[in-house]
């Protein structure tokens, strides 16, 4: 059965963790204090096997390179158009992340930032899944920083025609 935690974090962002009950793998969205994932993992006895990135963010991302450290080979999936360093596995519109108990498609969706990706998974026994970054928070949508205006609206409009039981898991607030 398949289980979704948030560790909040700093400035009121949230870290987003997928496991299973059959397995003690986790994977891990948008790190962005590998202290509190670790913490998390030692608590709950699971091992991290991979790592989602929306965007290039501080607070999605300072986690990456230390969890990394443990495990060198460990997978980091990101957007392809503007790959961070560690980035293994390059993400664009359309591709498919296949985590072993959910599978997400990739939608590029920029304005708070040119090259931001979201994580959409429609299993077939439950609601549809947008884990967000920073396009949406809870209390709206991010905010502008290096996008456009106009790429945000475009993104929120494509946004609009998700199925409106989907479930919305955002970065912040």
């Amino acid at each position: 059965m398949l289980k979704i935690s948030a560790i909040p974090a700093c400035i009121e962002n949230y870290i987003w963790l997928f496991h299973s009950e059959d397995t003690d793998q986790v994977w891990v969205l948008d790190p962005g204090d590998a202290g509190l994932v670790k913490t998390w993992l030692k608590e709950n006895r699971k091992e991290l096997a991979g790592i989602l990135v929306t965007h290039h963010h501080w607070d999605h991302t300072d986690g990456v390179q230390e969890l990394l450290s443990a495990n060198p080979t460990m997978p980091v999936y990101g957007a392809g158009n503007s790959p961070l360093p560690y980035t293994s596995n390059l993400l664009f519109e359309g591709d498919k992340v296949d985590i072993g108990w959910l599978e997400f498609e990739v939608l590029e969706l920029p304005g708070h930032t040119q090259n931001h990706i979201v994580y959409l998974a429609t299993p077939a026994d439950a609601a549809p899944m947008l884990f967000s970054g920073d396009v949406l928070f809870s209390a709206g949508c991010g905010r502008l920083k290096d996008g456009t205006a106009e790429q945000l609206h475009d993104s929120l409009q494509r946004l609009k025609k998700l199925p409106s039981n989907t479930q919305l898991y955002c970065g912040h607030e």
